[in-house]
């Protein structure tokens, strides 16, 4: 679901790093080792000459919250059937462009624009399965221990049948993407929908993301003037991405879980409490201290869902004066909006419902906006054939 996922092991002395909250997170980009020990070393992404705001690119330092890397970071909205071409810069050439927001390396991305002639129309399609690789390995000879929880106890009679791995799944991850592609010598247009739909190895976690985009280029005045713009709209929804920590983390509950007790049993996750007229947690191992839940109770009864609208427009005009004089500004409108919704179902851990037994409904609520603009004044004037003057002169606002 996030295309820098598949550049890993391409780009010498590149690092990247999946975040382990399922399908859609975020990805960690470094460049030639760690720079900073507390600080952001992830790289800046640039897109067609103006740099990307990162939305959250930071790992969680929170045991309970994974929203800063469940909906993923700001690369990972975009359609990777819109992209012509990417590079890689570091060290000197990357700082000289972008200053301290390059300290840490640039990935330089280009979309695509129309191309001159008939109409064309493509379409690609990528699917994907996936499946734990490396695994921790289990014991099956020994229970649980009277009066204790983990199973450093006496030798089974039969061995277990119970294996932690089989509480996951095989995830997939489809994409789909049309584009059509058109122009004149003075106008070309490109339009492209795209869609990806996933599932990942753990139960009811899932990522639905839907891009649009259209370009456009036009040239006037004898090719003198040049005006290219473009507009986004990306609709994402993921739910139940995994926690980093411990709190909401169904793993922790579905390998700890003692190899003598039936996890048949446990696969029933809540039980009709006549008391109350509810469903309520079956889980009777406890929480160890751990604030550990029943891993069912967690995917099904502690939903966790997001929801991303992100529109980007963006503009740019040069002008051509004179043969030797050229001025150009480029514009660029990021705005994002997130509701991340918690629904915890009564007799989740009161340690995670604010001490309520009746469980917690929470809203949050975040906008990122960026505004970025510049100009550039060039001149390239040639004085006879041994004299010639190169210089640029620009501004930029964020």
């Amino acid at each position: 679901a996030n295309f820098v996922n598949s550049l890993s092991g391409k780009i010498a002395g590149v690092t990247i790093n999946q975040s382990s909250s399922g399908t859609g997170g975020s990805s960690r980009v470094v460049m030639r080792g760690t720079k900073s020990l507390f600080g952001e070393n992830n790289a800046l992404y640039v897109l067609d000459g103006i740099p990307m705001q990162g939305l959250r690119t930071k790992q969680s330092d929170n045991f309970y919250e994974s929203v800063e890397v469940a909906d993923g970071d700001g690369i990972s909205n975009i359609n990777p059937e819109d992209i012509e071409s990417m590079s890689v810069l570091t060290g000197a050439s990357a700082a000289a462009l972008y200053g301290n927001r390059g300290a840490n390396g640039v990935i330089l991305i280009t979309t695509k624009k129309g191309a001159i002639g008939k109409p064309r129309i493509s379409y690609s399609n990528s699917t994907s399965f996936s499946r734990p690789f490396v695994t921790p390995e289990f014991q099956n000879t020994y229970g649980r221990k009277e009066g204790e929880f983990k199973s450093w106890g006496d030798k089974l009679e039969k061995p277990s049948t119970y294996n932690p791995l089989d509480f996951f799944q095989t995830g997939f991850n489809t994409m789909n993407s049309i584009a059509v592609s058109t122009g004149t010598e003075t106008n070309q247009t490109h339009i492209s929908f795209g869609a990806v739909n996933s599932e990942g190895i753990i139960d009811n976690n899932k990522y639905n993301r839907y891009n649009f985009t259209v370009r456009n280029t036009t040239t006037f005045l004898d090719d003198k003037m040049t005006l290219d713009f473009g507009a986004s709209y990306i609709l994402q929804n993921d739910q139940n991405m995994t926690n980093q920590g411990t709190y909401n983390n169904p793993l922790v509950g579905a390998y700890l879980f003692p190899r003598s007790n039936d996890w048949s049993d446990i696969s029933m996750y809540e039980r009709y409490d006549a008391a109350r007229k509810i469903y309520t947690q079956y889980w009777p191992v406890g929480d160890e201290g751990m604030v550990m839940q029943n891993p069912y109770w967690i995917n099904y009864r502690n939903l966790r869902q997001n929801k991303k609208d992100r529109y980007m427009l963006n503009a740019g005009l040069s002008y051509k004066i004179l043969d030797w004089l050229t001025v150009s500004g480029r514009v660029r409108l990021d705005n994002s909006n997130n509701d991340y919704t918690e629904k915890f179902y009564a007799s989740t851990n009161t340690q995670l419902t604010e001490s309520s037994s009746r469980g917690l409904y929470g809203i949050t609520k975040t906008q990122d906006k960026q505004l970025y603009a510049d100009f550039l004044v060039s001149v390239n004037k040639t004085f006879g054939e041994k004299w010639s003057l190169q210089a640029n002169m620009g501004g930029s606002f964020t």
